[in-house]
């Protein structure tokens, strides 16, 4: 279809070329991410997106993330450098909520840097689908971290499951397969273990229990020679 006035025959597709070159988008090209997915992996969970084709907006992304119900207090995290993947540990949302997540592509300049407008906001091109994700409850303890060797000092992250009631931090000599049992509280992360000898290797482990007695949680090992 063709718009006239007097002589002037322009085409809907001259007109999407003529303002794509006075916006400085490229014809045919978009400025809005799509396909947004989530898939989870223990405790991390990766978003991976499709960017748009416009490569003033394909440089740097914002994520959106909101609880069910909250969609107007929702946090933002950029993503730059042309990713369109980025990977998130759960820790630093509430287990047992469901989230919601959104990604925006956003201006940028020639260095790939977002462009902001006079309110200091980026200036977004599109958005993708929104996914849903429910952050699961930890059982099992993590990070585990021998931070001194004499005395020994373990360091590590409770599981944050509703049905733990306490931990046990287990310990082997090397080349035995005796383990030495110490119960300590649900929300405990360290312990300084007085029993450790100099010149032995030890085996560290941690595991969560519920009053059953019923064992739901295990670390992985760490190992130190005490000197």
């Amino acid at each position: 279809m063709a718009i006239r006035k007097g002589m002037l025959s322009v085409s809907a597709a001259g007109i999407y070329l003529m303002l794509a070159v006075a916006t400085g988008i490229a014809a045919g090209a978009s400025t809005a991410p799509s396909d947004l997915t989530l898939t989870p992996s223990g405790d991390i969970f990766t978003l991976s997106w499709t960017k748009a084709t416009d490569e003033s907006y394909n440089q740097a992304h914002t994520i959106h993330w909101w609880e069910t119900g909250k969609p107007d207090d929702y946090g933002r995290a950029v993503v730059r450098d042309g990713l369109s993947s980025t990977e998130w540990k759960n820790d630093h949302l509430t287990a047992g909520q469901t989230y919601h997540f959104q990604v925006f592509s956003v201006k940028t300049d020639e260095d790939g840097l977002p462009v902001v407008d006079d309110d200091e906001e980026y200036i977004p091109g599109g958005n993708t689908n929104t996914v849903a994700y429910k952050i699961p409850f930890q059982p099992h303890p993590t990070d585990l971290t021998i931070t001194q060797n004499s005395p020994v000092i373990l360091t590590w992250e409770p599981g944050n499951d509703p049905r733990i009631d306490y931990q046990n931090v287990k310990r082997r000599e090397r080349g035995s397969v005796e383990w030495a049992t110490i119960r300590v509280g649900k929300d405990v992360g360290t312990y300084t273990d007085p029993a450790a000898k100099i010149g032995k290797k030890y085996i560290y482990r941690i595991e969560s229990w519920n009053d059953k007695p019923k064992k739901i949680g295990l670390s992985r090992p760490a190992s130190v020679r005490v000197r």
